[in-house]
């Protein structure tokens, strides 16, 4: 009704509500009462409530395409901000404040169809933010596993490329002479060495082809989790863009400052 431009006042469905739902048609100053007196027996707040509880238990089988399409324009429409209508361009005009209402509406409407409630909104961002941050424990945990890995390669090629110096060194007859010759070699040599010993490495199993190509999986790896980590942030802030214009709808009055506003 509301997206058909009507006002609707007392619209609860509880057992405790004022006893008439009120129905305000464009272009009149009054509601109208749903009584069987005034609208017809279909318009009480009883028979409403009658007709839709009959409508979620008797739905038909929907067609597949046209469901898909429909949840499709849904999620779209809650992934929305609501439009603030306090501008002077809404004031000036009431057909656009009136359009402006109604997709508030309809950004509101798909928000609730999805989650059904903020308790409900509040769980999912709760998961998601925890996933969250779970993700980015394991974008840290991989990028230090590389930056370790990436100076055991760099200490592990230093040792492989000047470990013949060594041997030539300790065969040498003239050490002296020999290590004036190369002593740029035999430092990087022994300086890789002990770096390579203190990460409690085997120097005669060391296999650099081996730690590269592990090198590249885990760079793969990270990858994977910097676009998971985006996609769950992506997430968690439409999440929180919908449980923020849900309460803004379902809170706040959309036209404040007309007397006979919905009550929602």
């Amino acid at each position: 009704m509301q997206m058909k431009g009507y006002e609707v006042k007392r619209q609860q469905l509880e057992a405790d509500t004022p006893k008439y739902i009120a129905f305000l048609p464009t272009g009149r100053e009054r509601f109208i009462r749903g009584s069987a007196k005034s609208l017809g027996s279909e318009y009480t707040r009883e028979r409403i409530k009658e007709r839709i509880d009959a409508k979620l238990l008797s739905a038909p089988e929907k067609n597949t395409a046209f469901s898909d399409k429909k949840n499709s324009i849904l999620l779209e429409d809650s992934a929305r901000k609501l439009l603030d209508t306090s501008a002077d361009k809404f004031k000036e005009s009431p057909y656009l404040k009136k359009w402006a209402d109604m997709q508030n509406l309809k950004i509101a409407t798909s928000i609730y169809s999805e989650a059904g409630s903020v308790s409900e909104l509040e769980k999912q961002i709760s998961v998601k933010s925890a996933d969250v941050k779970n993700a980015r424990q394991n974008l840290r945990n991989i990028e230090h596993r590389l930056k370790k890995m990436g100076e055991i390669m760099k200490y592990a090629e230093q040792y492989q490329a000047n470990h013949i110096y060594h041997i030539r060194y300790q065969k040498s007859k003239d050490k002296d002479r020999y290590f004036r010759q190369h002593e740029t070699e035999l430092l990087l040599h022994d300086g890789a060495e002990n770096m390579l010993r203190q990460w409690g490495l085997s120097l005669k199993n060391i296999d650099l082809s081996k730690l590269q190509s592990e090198y590249k999986t885990l760079i793969s790896q990270k990858e994977a989790l910097r676009k998971q980590f985006k996609d769950l942030k992506k997430e968690t802030d439409t999440l929180q863009n919908k449980q923020s214009s849900f309460i803004q709808y379902f809170n706040k009055p959309l036209t404040p400052n007309k007397q006979n506003t919905p009550e929602l």
